[in-house]
């Protein structure tokens, strides 16, 4: 994840940031401040829908999974 420093993919990198939550918002952080992630959501747009498109709820639940990982 972003937040985390540990997002990548083929077309991004991201793990040479700093874990912003660690940093900012942790515990035993260096700032010890609040932190909220406010109208957050995953986009469906059915006028991009095209073929064997993912359902509403397969583009919800891999938004889930990113948000929240186990």
């Amino acid at each position: 994840m972003q937040i985390f420093g540990t997002f990548k993919t083929s077309y991004v990198d991201y793990t040479s940031l700093p874990n912003f939550y660690e940093v900012y918002s942790a515990p035993n952080g260096t700032h010890k401040k609040p932190m909220a992630i406010p109208e957050t959501g995953s986009l469906w747009d059915l006028n991009q829908l095209t073929g064997a498109a993912p359902t509403e709820l397969q583009v919800k639940t891999a938004w889930w999974q990113q948000v929240t990982p186990a």
